[in-house]
Parts: C-alpha cells; sequence; structure tokens
C-alpha cells in the first residue's frame, strides 16, 4: 500500500468517526428545550412590552416638559402618544382581564395625562391656584389608576403600585421644577429615577399577571 493510500484512509476514518459523537452530544444538549422555548418567549414578551410602554411614556412625559416650557410645536403631537401609550397599556390589560378591564385602565391612564398638561401649563404660567388643584387631581388619579390594576389581581399590592404611581408624578413634578430654574443636572437625575421607577412597576405588573395566569406562560 502506497504511503498516498494510506494518508487517504486515515483521513476518512478521522472525517467520519466524530459524527455520531457531535450528533449525539447536540441531542443532549437541546432535549426537552424545545417544549419550553414558548415557555419563556412568552414571560420575556410580556415583560418587555410593558417596559417599552411605560418607558416610553416617561420618555414622552419628560419631553413633553421640554416642550411645553419652551413653547415648542410639538407639544400636540407628544400628547397624542402620550395617549396612544395608554390605549396600548390597556390592550395589555384587556388580553388578560377582559376589554371592559382594559379600556377602564385607559380611560384613567388617558385622564391622568390630561391632568399633567393641565398641571405643566399652570406650572409654567404661575397660577398657583390651578397648580394645587390639579396636584391633587394627580394624587386622586394614582388613586385610581392603581385600584383599577390590583382589583382584578390577587398578586399586585395596591400599596406597592400606588408607591410607584406616586414616585412617578414626583419625579415628574421635580423635573419639570428643575427645568424652571435650568438645573440640568437635576432634570436627568428624576429622569433616570422616573425610568427606573416605570421599569420596576412593568416588572411587578409582569410578574404579577405571570403568576396568576401560570397556564399561559
Amino acid at each position: 500500500m502506497t504511503r498516498s493510500m494510506k494518508f487517504f484512509i486515515i483521513a476518512s476514518l478521522t472525517l467520519l468517526l466524530p459524527y455520531p459523537f457531535f450528533k449525539a452530544r447536540a441531542v443532549s444538549l437541546t432535549s426537552g428545550l424545545e417544549d419550553k422555548a414558548p415557555y419563556f418567549a412568552s414571560r420575556i414578551n410580556l415583560r418587555l412590552d410593558l417596559r417599552s410602554i411605560l418607558v416610553d411614556n416617561a420618555a414622552m412625559i419628560h419631553r413633553y416638559l421640554g416642550s411645553e416650557i419652551s413653547s415648542l410645536e410639538d407639544t400636540g403631537f407628544i400628547v397624542k402618544r402620550l395617549f396612544n401609550n395608554q390605549e396600548e397599556l390597556g390592550k395589555i390589560i384587556g388580553h388578560y382581564y377582559g376589554a371592559e378591564t382594559g379600556e377602564k385602565i385607559t380611560g384613567l391612564c388617558k385622564e391622568s395625562i390630561s391632568v399633567l398638561v393641565g398641571l405643566t401649563r399652570e406650572t409654567v404660567r404661575g397660577d398657583s391656584a390651578r397648580l394645587t388643584q390639579n396636584q391633587d387631581r394627580w394624587q386622586s388619579d394614582a388613586e385610581g389608576i392603581a385600584t383599577a390594576l390590583c382589583n382584578p389581581n390577587p398578586q399586585l399590592t395596591k400599596t406597592t403600585v400606588l408607591d410607584l404611581l406616586l414616585k412617578h408624578f414626583e419625579y415628574v413634578n421635580d423635573a419639570l421644577n428643575a427645568r424652571l430654574k435650568n438645573d440640568w443636572e437635576a432634570v436627568f437625575l428624576y429622569y433616570d429615577k422616573d425610568v427606573a421607577a416605570m421599569e420596576l412597576l412593568a416588572d411587578t405588573l409582569a410578574e404579577s399577571i405571570i403568576n396568576q395566569f401560570p397556564e399561559k406562560f
């Protein structure tokens, strides 16, 4: 047997032998994961959807503050987007608790945005009487939203949800006052805090829904 023929035979065996080993190893590593993939995906998607809506909501509110103070022409478009966010949130809630509950959440959240718009305008104009009224209304809206979210979900604690909503309102109000003072470091600080609060609220809502409807995840 020539040297070249020996080389060809050895090379052929080297290529063929590992194939069953790698094939078996791949199967053992992935075995059972096919059934679990949708489970993980559905959980992740719910978290991402809620974070996307609530974080964008915070971002658009803080953008609105700057536009209103500067009398920019995009305020109407920002408010429209904020209203759209409330509709998307209502759809997610309605998917699990029914259209009526979802629409109720949407209505309450839109009302809160309207109060925000009024609060911002009155603050910029310096109308302290109207400002106090709007602040009281905002507190009341937070209570209503927290109640509506927690009533159909025993996994949610109203105190937790209300605390996060009030922190959100507090950070927005603080950011507005910081903008009026041109304290830009504080503006970004309150924005970051607001985003963190909304991320936590989104995760809290997602986890409560997952725990309440495990068969859907």
